[in-house]
């Protein structure tokens, strides 16, 4: 039953034909063995909108056509009893998580038991996110035996942690992240979804870096849109756990350009800083000083 499990589970993970042999490989079966177990996964489908599709000379894909991969997880948790299963954006999501977070080489054995799916899948994942994240100039280094680990400038790993918080957390509630700042309470996160965004977070800061961006504004007399308060937010949160981490800015990180008032902005944040660094830890040099007002300033405001 278990390796019947696994089989569908590996079906509805995988969005190309798979053909017997790749499928006999995996779960160390022969092509017999797989043939039938498919015909019990037939049965597994029946009563849903999923179809098992075999294809001569491709192998086999599960139609998903007419059914959301939710549905065909809740379908795998109900006749497994399993508790954790993870779609392939979920999948994605955890990869690049561990891979920001990771300064040690990351195996396929712990990328598969993370993510608690097979290594040829981790495989497969792994190819998506290295795509995802060299159009943000951050790349792998793998080897053999030595596992899977990102090299990067710091600047380009703060973009790509912002960018994937952005674009792929999407249980991260922003709005409610901005009225508990309204409401001046600490907005708790979900620590099961939200693990990755709690790294760099901590309920003492919260407040403490809302009012220094709130006096930002009203001392420029400005006042940021919703979307641009988060990111100045979550800027300020991963910049301080990476100077408290020694993972500091390079001089030739990032080019100033002709960015108005970056000098003006500069001072206020040098003035200002002890509203965040109440207890002198943070060791904010000027080149810090210096982009987190190019990030400031180059933020949309009403």
């Amino acid at each position: 039953m278990n390796r019947k499990l696994n089989m569908l589970r590996y079906l509805v993970q995988s969005n190309s034909f798979t053909k017997i042999g790749e499928l006999a490989t995996v779960f160390n079966v022969t092509t017999r063995t797989v043939r039938n177990d498919l015909l019990v996964i037939e049965e597994y489908l029946k009563g849903t909108k999923a179809e098992l599709v075999k294809k001569k000379g491709h192998g086999v894909i599960i139609n998903k056509q007419n059914i959301t991969e939710e549905d065909l997880i809740r379908l795998i948790k109900k006749v497994s009893g399993e508790k954790s299963f993870y779609l392939e954006e979920e999948r994605l999501n955890i990869i690049l998580q561990e891979l920001f977070i990771n300064e040690e080489p990351l195996t396929l054995n712990i990328l598969s038991e993370r993510t608690k799916s097979s290594r040829s899948t981790v495989i497969k994942d792994l190819a998506k996110c290295e795509k995802w994240l060299n159009y943000r100039n951050l790349f792998l280094k793998k080897k053999p035996h030595y596992g899977t680990k990102l090299v990067y400038k710091e600047h380009d790993w703060r973009m790509g942690v912002i960018d994937h918080i952005n674009n792929n957390l999407k249980e991260f509630n922003f709005q409610k992240l901005c009225n508990s700042f309204e409401e001046k309470f600490c907005y708790s996160f979900d620590s099961n979804v939200n693990e990755f965004i709690n790294h760099f977070t901590c309920s003492k800061f919260l407040i403490l870096i809302k009012n220094f961006i709130r006096k930002y504004e009203s001392d420029q007399q400005i006042r940021f849109t919703d979307d641009a308060f988060i990111n100045i937010f979550l800027y300020i949160c991963i910049a301080t756990k990476r100077i408290k981490d020694e993972k500091i800015l390079n001089i030739d990180s990032f080019e100033q350009g002709n960015i108005v008032n970056i000098e003006t902005i500069a001072n206020w944040i040098k003035n200002n800083s002890k509203i965040i660094d109440f207890d002198s830890s943070i060791n904010f040099i000027e080149v810090e000083i210096n982009y987190m007002a190019c990030y400031m300033l180059s933020q949309n405001v009403r």
